[in-house]
């Protein structure tokens, strides 16, 4: 994979692990790295964003919080300092908060939106310039097959909403930016196996263990098994390079074949 991402600059927010373990955003981090990209890190967890910037020699990070605005301009300002520009945004920033349509709050729901679609928006605004003084860029979206389909057994709706949302401001920002040179796609996991998986998902998922869903779910997928952060991130890079010159404004599933199920 050396070379695929050589000279390219990449901003990645969310780039720790919180509680540590290899979370999406980390992996993804690696895995530009290992592609010949420089590395800027955001992250509000200063701890989780050492420990992946320990990995990557040269890379630079920033300890703030991708949904706030002032944050992700510093980062952008901070990595165009560092590297001399910026090519490639990867917004990995979101949270799954459990929920029924009865049962959420009002707050919660309008959460969810900031955490999984407001602060792409932020990054985006603050990127966009960086990326014209280079001529163009690359934009990629963490979102959710959640965003496609209602999953079966999990008591959540703000997520789920707030994802599909996330893909139509994909397909906006993608047609709206386009003859500037500047791409912008979005990446749909599946049934990944993260931290994430641990904290959220079973919260709503009707006190199951770990290994009970992970059972039932495997049973759903077509592949038969979980994939992991670092098909997530495979499906990154390729959307970053030059690979994908014309390709933009799409939702890349990476999910075994489970959105070819029902639920």
């Amino acid at each position: 994979m050396s070379g695929r991402l050589a000279g390219k600059v990449a901003l990645v927010s969310g780039a720790g692990t919180e509680g540590g373990g290899m979370g999406n955003g980390r992996a993804v981090a690696l895995a530009f790295a290992e592609a010949g990209a420089r590395l800027h890190l955001l992250d509000r967890d200063a701890e989780a964003l050492a420990e992946t910037a320990a990995a990557i020699p040269g890379c630079t990070t920033t300890s703030g919080d991708a949904t706030d605005a002032a944050a992700l301009h510093e980062a952008v300002c901070a990595c165009e300092t560092a590297h001399g520009g910026l090519d490639i945004l990867h917004n990995n920033v979101g949270a799954a908060i459990n929920g029924s349509v009865e049962a959420v709050s009002l707050a919660d729901f309008e959460r969810a939106f900031h955490l999984n679609v407001s602060s792409a928006l932020l990054a985006i605004q603050a990127a966009l310039p960086a990326m014209r003084r280079r001529g163009g860029g690359a934009i990629l979206n963490i979102g959710s097959i959640s965003g496609l389909r209602v999953l079966e057994g999990l008591a959540y709706v703000a997520y789920p909403v707030a994802k599909a949302a996330l893909s139509q401001l994909t397909r906006v920002v993608a047609a709206s930016h386009a003859r500037e040179g500047i791409r912008c796609n979005a990446i749909l996991p599946g049934f990944i196996l993260s931290p994430m998986v641990e904290r959220a998902v079973l919260g709503a998922a009707g006190g199951m263990t770990l290994d009970a869903y992970l059972a039932k779910r495997a049973g759903a997928i077509p592949l038969g098994v979980w994939g992991s952060p670092r098909d997530v991130a495979m499906a990154a890079v390729f959307l970053a390079s030059d690979e994908a010159r014309y390709i933009t404004g799409i939702d890349l599933i990476v999910d075994g074949g489970a959105t070819l199920l029902c639920g």
